[in-house]
C-alpha cells in the first residue's frame, strides 16, 4: 500500500530521502502545506536522548528544520512511498521522543489536495528561530567537510551514515 509524504526542509531534498529509505528515491510531485510555518531547531531545542546522538554524529552547530502551526505557508514535496519507508523516516526522526508523526492537507503543484503524513517536532519543544517556507535552502543546516559542493554529492556522507545508523540501531535494541 503506497503512503503519501510531505518532505519539505532536508527531506525536500532527492538524495537525502534516498539515503534514509535506502533505495532510489520514490514518485514524488511539489506541494505546499498552508497554515504552517517553518521554523528550526538547534539541540538545546532538542530533547537530550535525540541531541546527544545529533551532537555526536554532526557537532555542536547541528540544526533541524521544523513545521509550527501558524499562519504561513510551507513548499516541499509529496512523496509516495511504502510503510516500510514511513518506518525508516519514524527510525530517522525519533518518533515519539522527538518528533511527531502527523497526518495534514497538502496542495499538490497540479492543483489537488491530498492528505499526507509529515513529522514535526512536538508542539511543546521551543524553536530557534523561523525561516521563509517558500525560499529556504534545504542545504542551509547540513554540515559537510569544506570545500565540498553538497548540491553535487549526495546529502550526507557516508561516515555520517553509518554513525547515524549505528545509534539507531542501538536504541531500537534497547526499547
Amino acid at each position: 500500500m503506497k503512503i503519501l509524504y510531505f518532505g519539505y526542509g532536508a527531506y525536500r531534498n532527492r538524495s537525502k530521502v534516498e539515503q534514509v529509505l535506502e533505495h532510489v528515491r520514490p514518485d514524488e510531485i511539489g506541494g505546499v502545506a498552508e497554515g504552517f510555518r517553518l521554523a528550526y531547531q538547534d539541540l538545546t531545542q532538542i530533547p537530550q536522548k535525540a541531541s546527544d546522538i545529533l551532537k555526536n554524529v554532526w557537532g555542536d552547530d547541528f540544526k533541524a528544520y521544523t513545521l509550527r502551526r501558524e499562519k504561513g505557508i510551507v513548499s516541499g514535496v509529496v512523496y509516495s512511498i511504502t510503510e516500510e519507508d514511513l518506518v525508516k523516516i519514524k527510525e530517522w526522526e525519533f518518533e515519539g521522543l522527538w518528533r511527531d508523526i502527523i497526518e495534514i492537507e497538502v496542495k499538490t503543484s497540479d492543483g489537488f489536495v491530498v492528505k499526507v503524513y509529515t513529522d514535526m517536532a512536538k508542539p511543546d519543544q521551543q524553536v530557534a528561530g523561523y525561516a521563509d517556507g517558500l525560499l529556504y535552502n534545504e542545504f542551509a543546516f547540513i554540515i559537510k567537510p569544506e570545500k565540498e559542493n553538497i548540491r553535487d554529492q549526495e546529502y550526507y556522507t557516508q561516515q555520517q551514515l553509518e554513525k547515524i545508523r549505528a545509534n539507531l540501531a542501538a536504541i531500537k535494541s534497547n526499547g
